[in-house]
């Protein structure tokens, strides 16, 4: 792997780091093809950060463990100063996908062990250690389906790594304990919820501390004194222990669903604290993957409301364009990258968490996430008439733009949900509709004033505009 790659590669999964977001692999030209060139994009990663390292994970070092990402041995992750947290810290899971935290022994180095041709062996691996330490790792992957893309782009994606909660370090004589048969429990809340020992960690939590000792030995940068080793799971703590209801999404296109919760500082209305993320061709990374494909993205202007909407072709002449990156169907332009592979989230439904709004594009073409969750919060008594007022403020919205309508399907569920969600839906009409006053007063709903002026918007200037057909003989 040259350096432009092994910088692409690791700027990737940065920008995907920070944003909190997934993509489905790296590109074939900065994908790494084995571990030594998947621990260069993670030495870059790391760099990229700004962060120091103040420590390593071990991924894998128990067969849950592999089964759950795919691979079939321990994997070495770089722990960020930022990521590593005191007894009692708060960990986010709601954009987490692999909804689990991992009770585990953590080493701290007393001395360097430094990369070397001859392998270290247990006992000087031990006599560099300064102290043992109880630790919870809460690991997540950059990737949509982590179990799948293998142990190299696995490591380049740091293992895995995300948070670590340190304990201070044990004072009792540790070094006498047998950690391999030393029983671990978890509780959440006073609640016993799992039960296991050292074993689950390669046999051994020592033994996973030489594995790494030596795999850094070979692949860099060795183990330097201060460094924490946090040496891979003992228990498995899932994400449903704790009592929360939670749904499970998966979706293609741009459909969208979005969670409306109580305002943090108990003001009146709802904000957006879940969305899933449209599927659109002018995505960068939706881009990349139709353009490798040999599809071509071109630009169309719509209706009379100045914007422009990206669309997949299958080339620069062909008239017909997709404007999804990702669908169910359309199996001629599989043939150019457009994917059914679905993204997935796991979403809690919490106390806060008031309402999900699953709708069409034909909703969310012309009014926000805050506009929706504005329209269910002043419905809030009844969720059918929540999703009848969306559907005909859609309808006027597209109507006040042009003559044309795309399909619009509401669902609204307000929560803690017990029964069945409000559907509405309203299919494309004839070219030239209209939504009147008298068309609300139909369902009981004050006919709404609003600021009708809007702003055109591109979804990228870079693509070209669409050209005619060339005659063909």
């Amino acid at each position: 792997m040259n350096p432009a790659a092994c910088k692409q590669a690791a700027a990737l999964l940065w920008r995907h780091f920070n944003d909190g977001s997934r993509f489905d692999h790296l590109p074939l030209e900065c994908r790494p093809a084995d571990r030594t060139e998947g621990y260069a994009v993670q030495a870059e990663w790391a760099r990229l950060s700004g962060e120091p390292v103040v420590g390593w994970k071990i991924a894998a070092t128990a067969k849950a463990g592999q089964q759950h990402i795919g691979v079939d041995g321990p994997l070495a992750g770089r722990l960020l100063r930022k990521r590593v947290l005191a007894p009692n810290a708060v960990i986010d899971l709601s954009a987490n996908a692999m909804r689990v935290a991992e009770v585990e022994f953590a080493f701290r180095m007393a001395r360097d062990l430094p990369m070397r041709d001859q392998p270290y062996s247990l006992d000087e691996v031990m006599a560099a250690v300064g102290s043992l330490h109880r630790s919870v790792e809460v690991p997540d992957s950059r990737f949509e389906d982590f179990a799948r893309v293998g142990a190299a782009q696995l490591i380049a994606d740091d293992a895995c790594a995300s948070w670590l909660v340190l304990d201070e370090a044990i004072s009792s004589d540790w070094r006498a304990l047998d950690l391999a048969a030393h029983a671990v429990s978890a509780s959440i809340n006073g609640r016993k919820v799992a039960d296991g020992s050292g074993a689950a960690v390669l046999g051994d939590p020592r033994i996973a501390l030489a594995w790494i000792a030596n795999e850094l030995r070979v692949h860099g940068p060795g183990l330097h004194a201060g460094e924490v080793v946090t040496t891979g799971t003992a228990i498995v703590i899932h994400d449903d222990d704790d009592g929360v209801r939670r749904m499970a999404v998966g979706h293609v296109g741009d459909s969208r669903l979005i969670r409306g919760s109580v305002q943090p500082d108990g003001t009146e209305g709802w904000i957006v604290t879940a969305r899933t993320r449209d599927h659109k061709p002018s995505d960068p990374e939706e881009r990349a993957r139709i353009e490798k494909a040999g599809g071509v993205i071109l630009l169309h202007p719509r209706g009379l409301t100045g914007q422009v909407v990206a669309r997949v072709h299958l080339s620069a002449d062909s008239p017909a364009g997709l404007a999804v990156a990702r669908a169910i169907g359309d199996g001629e332009m599989k043939t150019v990258g457009v994917s059914a592979v679905p993204s997935t989230m796991c979403i809690p439904l919490r106390e806060e968490d008031k309402v999900l709004v699953i709708a069409s594009d034909g909703l969310w073409e012309h009014l926000s996430d805050e506009e929706v969750l504005a329209f269910c919060y002043r419905y809030r008594a009844d969720a059918s008439l929540a999703a009848k007022a969306l559907v005909l403020e859609a309808a006027r919205a597209w109507y006040e733009k042009g003559t044309y309508r795309d399909d619009i399907t509401v669902c609204v569920f307000f929560l803690p949900f017990e029964g069945s969600p409000a559907v509405v839906g309203l299919p494309p009409p004839p070219p030239i509709s209209s939504v009147l006053p008298e068309h609300y007063e139909q369902f009981g709903i004050e006919w709404p004033q609003r600021n009708t002026t809007r702003s055109s918007s591109s979804d990228d200037a870079e693509f070209p505009t669409p050209r005619a057909p060339t005659p063909r003989a």
